[in-house]
């Protein structure tokens, strides 16, 4: 939603995220979370 994309971004400009540098901040919704069988924990 555009509320995650805009507490990202504030998050970003905030002096919290000083030691951030050179990385990526995905905000996805989970879209990239990996799927698991569940057959994978039998």
């Amino acid at each position: 939603s555009t509320t995650e994309i805009a507490k990202g971004v504030v998050y970003l400009a905030s002096e919290d995220a000083a030691y951030i540098t050179g990385s990526t901040l995905t905000i996805d919704g989970g879209a990239t979370l990996p799927v698991v069988a569940a057959n994978d924990f039998v």
